[in-house]
């Protein structure tokens, strides 16, 4: 996806025109979406920090907020491992 069309999504994300925003990784840090209720992880980052940081995109300023990870058999020792940090 170009850049324009990536600002153009994040913008209108941003102002609730569009409910729901598909994301890599880059969407992960640095962005400032005050208002995201709900992180779903397609996968399990191979990092924990990498983990934290994509479900910190939610439960900002004091809100709540609800991270759904889809974990394979494969990935169970990636989630035993964000769960320490």
């Amino acid at each position: 996806m170009k850049q324009r069309h990536r600002l153009a999504a994040l913008s209108k994300f941003k102002s609730s025109n569009t409910r729901l925003l598909v994301a890599t990784d880059v969407a992960a840090r640095g962005l400032d979406i005050p208002v995201v209720q709900v992180v779903i992880n397609h996968n399990v980052p191979g990092l924990a920090k990498n983990y934290i940081h994509r479900v910190g995109r939610t439960a900002r300023a004091g809100r709540g907020g609800l991270s759904i990870t889809l974990v394979t058999q494969f990935d169970i020792h990636r989630v035993k491992a964000s769960r320490n940090i």
